[in-house]
């Protein structure tokens, strides 16, 4: 048995309440792991677990948003500029 396990995957997905067992909304993922010899786990991510990655994708995703504005808003200026011209 190998024992040089690998994340494989981390997933965390937005589910809408309401299904079979459950009645609110959630984030629900699963952290998967593999050890390239055809031998593979996963973890349940509950929604307790969950918050430290959202809040470490939203702080990601706002970064991202402002470098993206600032970026348009300089391409938008300089278009201007350059009809102005």
């Amino acid at each position: 048995m190998d024992n040089d396990w690998k994340l494989k995957k981390i997933t965390l997905e937005f589910k809408q309440g309401y299904t079979w067992d459950k009645t609110e909304d959630r984030y629900e993922g699963k952290i998967e792991f593999t050890n390239g010899q055809f031998e593979s786990f996963s973890v349940k991510i509950t929604e307790k677990m969950s918050e430290p990655y959202l809040k470490l994708i939203a702080e990601e995703v706002v970064k991202s948003a402002r470098e993206l504005a600032d970026r348009l808003a300089n391409s938008l200026i300089t278009k201007q500029e350059k009809n102005e011209q």
